[in-house]
């Protein structure tokens, strides 16, 4: 699979100058998925730092804790997306906001869920 079939992903046009429009929104959904992913790992951090020495967390309130992160990305792919230029709303289009928030998910419960192994295993199992 080349980089420009995964580019198709993110775009629903293909008029001059899509791969860069669709190159520029995967970059965007990529950097804020890892900018969320880091606020709520430092934010559990300060949590149980607070909480004590010896204090994991249960696998229900980790999952729950991880997905309430989803919500940020949602909110700030939809704000850029409607507040984007007309013409990258129609090169887009509204499909790959979907595609772009997916991708967004994907990669910050990729993230979240390795630095939980490393962090706080016990916190998952």
């Amino acid at each position: 699979m080349s980089f420009t079939q995964i580019l198709r992903f993110f775009a629903a046009c293909r008029d001059d100058g899509w791969e860069e429009v669709a190159s520029q929104w995967l970059t965007t959904t990529l950097v804020i998925a890892i900018l969320c992913a880091a606020i709520m790992l430092v934010t559990k951090w300060f949590l149980k730092k607070q909480a004590g020495p010896i204090h994991a967390w249960s696998v229900v309130k980790t999952v729950l804790f991880n997905l309430i992160g989803l919500l940020p990305i949602l909110l700030i792919l939809v704000v850029i997306f409607a507040a984007s230029e007309v013409t990258l709303q129609v090169c887009l289009g509204l499909p790959s906001l979907f595609a772009g928030t997916f991708f967004s998910w994907l990669v910050y419960l990729l993230s979240v869920f390795l630095v939980h192994l490393v962090l706080w295993p016990r916190d998952l199992f």
